[in-house]
């Protein structure tokens, strides 16, 4: 048995079992889903997996879109640094 998650495309996390065959190492499912999601191991013992909640779920996160940042001093001399998707802060 390999303990781990289902995730779905809401965020949330299931407990979910699956089951692996000890002569070749192929896993397999064997309960039936309606469609197809995600499954990952879960990292930590089976007496942690067993003491987790059932069902898990995930905070949303969206990065910023975008970050201004100003130096001390430059307030008036140039323009704002944008950081964001494809910027570095200087160094």
């Amino acid at each position: 048995m390999i303990q781990g998650w289902l995730v779905s495309q809401d965020g949330i996390l299931d407990k979910h079992v699956i089951v692996e065959d000890t002569a070749t190492g192929e896993r397999f499912d064997v309960t039936p889903l309606e469609r197809r999601v995600p499954f990952f191991e879960h990292p930590g013992t089976s007496e942690e997996f067993e003491a987790l909640w059932h069902q898990i779920s995930m905070p949303a996160y969206a990065p910023p879109v975008r970050l201004v940042v100003r130096e001390v001093g430059d307030e008036d001399s140039k323009p704002p640094r944008r950081l964001g998707s494809g910027y570095r802060a200087a160094e």
